[in-house]
């Protein structure tokens, strides 16, 4: 089972530039699922979370992205978490990019829609096996812009 929340913003179901939310295989509203750092207690069996967020007012080539990122290589960006690679990705015939990180929980996937609208598209979980990859992988594939 699966769990859908807004983060911030889409709280009429529509989701919206500026907007985020999260998918996760753990009802992260259940505040026994976390000890008292926050972080996911063992009892969960395989964790992952699934962050989309959608930026507005883009006037950046995905290209231009690309290289923004590049530039953060080695560069702490949140918390511990710094970018190891950046990379080509194509999701559903579409150009995209590909990013990983030093957290071996962290993998992530960034493309532009028709509007120019950035996606930010992040897999977390204790480590990013190579089934957890292909699994986001394929609910990535199932992904669709609709006006």
């Amino acid at each position: 089972m699966w769990f859908l929340r807004p983060t911030f913003g889409s709280r009429d179901g529509k989701i919206s530039p500026g907007d985020t939310f999260q998918a996760s295989n753990y009802d992260s509203d259940d505040k026994n699922n976390y000890d008292a750092k926050l972080n996911l207690l063992d009892t969960i069996k395989d964790p992952l979370r699934i962050d989309v967020s959608i930026g507005s007012d883009n006037k950046k080539t995905l290209k231009e992205i690309k290289q923004e990122m590049i530039s953060r290589i080695g560069v702490v960006s949140y918390g511990p978490t710094t970018i190891r690679e950046v990379s080509d990705f194509i999701l559903n015939s579409e150009q995209a990019i590909e990013v990983s990180y030093n957290n071996p929980g962290v993998y992530s996937i960034v493309l532009l829609n028709d509007k120019n609208y950035e996606f930010d598209i992040a897999l977390y979980s204790r480590d990013i096996t190579e089934s957890s990859k292909r699994l986001f992988t394929q609910i990535l594939s199932t992904f669709k812009f609709l006006d």
